[in-house]
């Protein structure tokens, strides 16, 4: 579908992936309203329109734990209020590990999200289990679980 662009803009945006959708969606927030918002095809039809929707918090650094803690935060406000609603479920995450050097690597993890801030737990078989009846746990090594992460309803690829 082709429309016309505008003759002029204050900014434009190229890529209509969750980053360029964010920028725009954060500068009309603040006021401005002579953004454009470019995609070569349709809105997320690139690497984002393929996402899982999963939203989850942790990240390799502290910068992208924040930007990421922030999106959970943004999402969950979206689903309250009025407008487009992104379909955020706050299902929680866990991340489970058969052998125990992965539940090792995973015990640095969880004190890596601690200390960027994310409220995030360390599970032992049994209480993964718990939080996920059909899995069968007792073979594994134990797992974490993050509680505020979730998903959206991702948009459908063209």
């Amino acid at each position: 579908m082709s429309r016309e662009l505008p003759s002029h803009a204050h900014v434009v945006v190229i890529g209509a992936g969750v980053a360029g959708c964010s920028v725009a969606y954060h500068l009309t927030k603040m006021g401005w309203y002579d953004v454009v918002l470019l995609e070569r095809q349709t809105l997320a039809s690139g690497t984002s329109g393929f996402a899982a929707g999963l939203v989850t918090q942790l990240r390799a650094s502290r910068a992208l734990t924040e930007i990421s803690r922030y999106a959970v935060q943004l999402y969950a406000e979206m689903e309250k209020g009025p407008g487009q609603k992104p379909g955020f479920k706050q299902t929680g995450n866990v991340s489970v590990a058969r052998v125990p050097d992965r539940m090792a690597e995973y015990r640095r993890i969880v004190s890596l999200g601690h200390a960027f801030g994310v409220e995030l737990q360390e599970v032992s078989p049994a209480e993964i289990g718990e939080m996920l009846p059909p899995l069968h746990a007792d073979d594994l090594s134990g797992g974490y679980h993050v509680a505020m992460d979730g998903q959206t309803t991702p948009p459908t690829p063209p």
